[in-house]
């Protein structure tokens, strides 16, 4: 037996740490253990703060998912304090919160999974006409005809820039690659297995189109953020105030920080972001996804075949509250449940509606430490409902190794500084829970602070 290991995890952020045991004989993983090797301590940064800055700090736990965080913060003060935003301020956030799910989708797909499967080597080999015609076929056959309001006014930035399906486009794109490969500096194509068997269950035009769209989405991907510019001031971590957004808006006035020249702006974001989605995105999910189910992958799946919890998004009105469950009546994106058992089908799979009341059920929603590098003194062994939960730092070491130097840690014992989420009592594979315990976290100390 093999004992792998895999750390950091690069590219989601550094702070994952993955041990496998391998039978060498079989080539298969025979257990599997991740690690969370970052403590972030916002619990405790927050302490003794305006509850109105919640947002501010919380959202900091992540330089990618933001928002989400910032929303959960905001919206545990507003619930304490009965403040229910104006319309405005509801469909900017919508916008915000839209646009930062759409880029968080297109920069894991192609820039932290792509090169999972995708190999610039093995585009070397591909034909740039073939590619070009498969660009075609695909879009012929997966591109999906999602359109904005009814309407509405076409103001598509890019209407002829892609997506590129010609053999010149292509064949440019190759000789990119070629020499970034003859360099021997691969720089983001480096410290790869790229000899691996599995990059061969996609064909060399597959891989070309891919690297071709991979190098796209570096550069657009960053247009579908422009509404955090224009309504936020920036990104990542962009601003927001409670109560509703510090921006004002003017049709009339030129130099309002909102005025018709930026919505114009973030007009344009919106339908470039449909673009990407309707025209890379989803056809290259569909498409690749499909070769792999033609090649018999269709394991894997993890705790998201036992048990997924999500909370639902994008209120489309204004609400009074989260607790008293108003948030949940007029949502866009409704998913405010749990799904048990989805690997044995839908018709077996099992649906619990997760309630207003179930947010501060201690029975409902908890945390354990029982892998975790924490403490809980007063409970020992516990799992707590996130309001009284305890950020105790309770660090053991590695089962093999030093403190500064671990060779393999202890899976019977703490080796984490991720809590574990559950909902009654289960493990969870989770759908926006950071925002539902960004909420929760912030409640209490909003309501103790008022």
């Amino acid at each position: 037996m093999k004992h792998v290991v895999v750390d950091p995890v690069t590219r989601i952020e550094g702070h994952l740490r993955v041990e496998i045991k391998v039978d060498e004989a079989t080539g298969k993983v025979q257990d599997a253990l991740s690690s969370g090797t970052a403590w972030r301590g916002l619990e405790l940064i927050m302490k003794e703060r305006d509850p109105r800055d919640a947002w501010a700090y919380i959202q900091r736990i992540c330089g990618v998912c933001t928002t989400a965080h910032a929303l959960g913060a905001l919206r545990a003060v507003e619930d304490a304090l009965g403040i229910k935003i104006p319309k405005n301020a509801n469909y900017i956030r919508n916008i915000m919160a839209s646009s930062q799910t759409v880029q968080d989708h297109l920069i894991h797909f192609y820039h932290l999974h792509a090169l999972d499967w995708v190999s610039p080597v093995d585009a070397l080999a591909a034909d740039p006409i073939a590619t070009a015609n498969l660009q075609n076929t695909i879009l012929a056959t997966y591109k999906l005809p999602f359109k904005g309001p009814a309407g509405g006014t076409d103001t598509e930035a890019y209407p002829k820039d892609f997506p590129k399906a010609t053999p010149t486009y292509f064949q440019a794109i190759q000789a990119k690659v070629k020499g970034i490969v003859d360099s021997g500096q691969l720089g983001i194509f480096a410290a790869q297995w790229w000899d691996h068997p599995d990059y061969k269950l996609l064909a060399p035009e597959v891989h070309l189109l891919a690297v071709a769209h991979y190098l796209e989405m570096l550069d657009k991907q960053r247009e579908i953020v422009t509404p955090h510019v224009v309504f936020g001031g920036k990104n990542p971590h962009p601003h927001y105030v409670v109560g509703g957004m510090p921006c004002s808006i003017s049709m009339e006035d030129g130099n309002a920080p909102i005025n018709a020249a930026r919505l114009d702006v973030v007009d344009r974001a919106i339908h470039t972001t449909q673009t990407l989605v309707n025209e890379f995105y989803l056809p290259d999910v569909l498409a690749i996804g499909a070769a792999y189910v033609k090649s018999g992958y269709v394991d894997g799946g993890g705790l998201a075949k036992e048990r997924v919890l999500g909370f639902g998004a994008y209120p489309d009105e204004p609400f009074s509250g989260t607790t008293n469950g108003d948030f949940h009546k007029n949502l866009l994106v409704r998913c405010d449940g749990v799904v048990e058992d989805f690997s044995k089908g839908i018709a077996n799979a099992k649906f619990t509606e997760f309630k207003p009341e179930d947010i501060s059920d201690p029975d409902v929603i908890n945390e354990g430490v029982e892998h975790s590098w924490y403490d809980y003194p007063e409970k020992p062994g516990a799992s707590l409902h996130p309001w009284d939960g305890v950020t105790e730092a309770k660090y053991t070491g590695p089962k093999d190794g030093t403190p500064t130097d671990w060779k393999a840690l202890d899976e019977n014992g703490k080796y984490s500084w991720l809590k574990t989420p559950k909902w009654r009592g289960k493990l969870l594979k989770l759908v926006r829970l950071p925002a539902i315990l960004s909420f929760i976290q912030n409640s209490k100390r909003v309501f103790l602070a008022s």
